[in-house]
This record gives C-alpha cells, sequence and structure tokens, in this order.
C-alpha cells in the first residue's frame, strides 16, 4: 500500500479512488508496463496514463490550469518518469481542486460533455475514473482495486467494461468538521 500523501478531501469516495489508483501504480511489477489489460488494445500504461490524465482533467476543469500533456482516450503508452509519480501528481491536482467544491455547492463543470453536475456527481465521476483501472492485472491476479471499485468513462467508449462495478459505488461528502 503506498503512502498516503495527496491531500485528504471531503469527498471520501474520491479519496478511497486516489488510493486505491497509486495502490495499483505502486503494484505494478517495472517489467508490466506494455502487457495487456482487459482494455481492449491498451496496455497497462496506457490505462495508467488514461486514469491520470482524466484526474488532471478533472482538476484543470475546475482550476483553469494544469491540462494533461496527452490526450487521455488517446495515451501512447510511452512513460517518460516514474508512473507512481505520474499518478501521484495527477490525484494531488484533482484532490486539491475538489477540496474546493463544497458539498452543497453549485453545479460544477467537469470534463465530461454532459455539462455542469452537483458536486455529488462531478465528485463520483471523477472518483469513478480513478478507481476504474486495473493495472495490476497479470494472468489471474487483479491487484489493488476491488471489482466494486470503480467505473471507466472508456466503457462507454466500448475500451473497458467496468460498468457494473459503478453501479455498487456510494457517493457521499464527509459531514463539515462539527457538524452531523
Amino acid at each position: 500500500m503506498t503512502e498516503q500523501t495527496t491531500p485528504v478531501t471531503s469527498w471520501t469516495v474520491l479519496d478511497e479512488a486516489h488510493r486505491a489508483l497509486r495502490d495499483a501504480a505502486a503494484a505494478v511489477p517495472s517489467d508490466a508496463w506494455d502487457r495487456p489489460t482487459p482494455c481492449a488494445q491498451w496496455t497497462v500504461a496506457q490505462v495508467l496514463q488514461h486514469a491520470a490524465g482524466d484526474q488532471q482533467g478533472y482538476a484543470a476543469t475546475i482550476t483553469g490550469e494544469g491540462w494533461p500533456t496527452e490526450n487521455p482516450f488517446e495515451p501512447s503508452g510511452h512513460l517518460a518518469g516514474d508512473p507512481v509519480a505520474l499518478v501521484e501528481q495527477a490525484t494531488r491536482a484533482a484532490a486539491l481542486a475538489w477540496s474546493t467544491i463544497p458539498a452543497d455547492g453549485p453545479d460544477v463543470t467537469t470534463p465530461l460533455p454532459v455539462g455542469p453536475l452537483a458536486p455529488w456527481v462531478g465528485a463520483g465521476a471523477c472518483a469513478l475514473d480513478a478507481a476504474g483501472p486495473r493495472l495490476g492485472h497479470r494472468g489471474g491476479d487483479r491487484q489493488a482495486v476491488p471489482a466494486d471499485a470503480g467505473a471507466r468513462r472508456g466503457a462507454a467508449r466500448g475500451r473497458c467494461d467496468f460498468r457494473r462495478a459503478a453501479a455498487r459505488v456510494r457517493v457521499r461528502p464527509r459531514p463539515a468538521a462539527g457538524g452531523g
């Protein structure tokens, strides 16, 4: 399990999804980044780039800066640096951005094409994009991310089928300090 270095938000589901993504990235052996995944025609590295790019996209949509350097839906598969550091940077940016969004606030813009969403829906979508990949998939061993942890937006595009898991994720913000 990786150490918690990403800020904790008021969104439990997002914090747990970020932890799962960091743990999954840390569990991938150095020689496994080019291996295939359940996502058609994507390697482990591409799934990682997609998940990290999505987190950067959510953060940038909220803050207006820090956009992904490549299209998360067409990841190159080339990891220029440390994959765990890539995930840490992306989840940190998303956590910091979502920390500014109150649960009872107005609808928030996300990178999704559906328009602004209620904060709890947007945070849940961001969490699903983080928790969906099974980066450590090796044969029958599905590492780090539980089957009910999340879903990939790529499922709608026919890339991955994690949709069944999405139905089991509960999205609830943590109560404010001192509040019930």
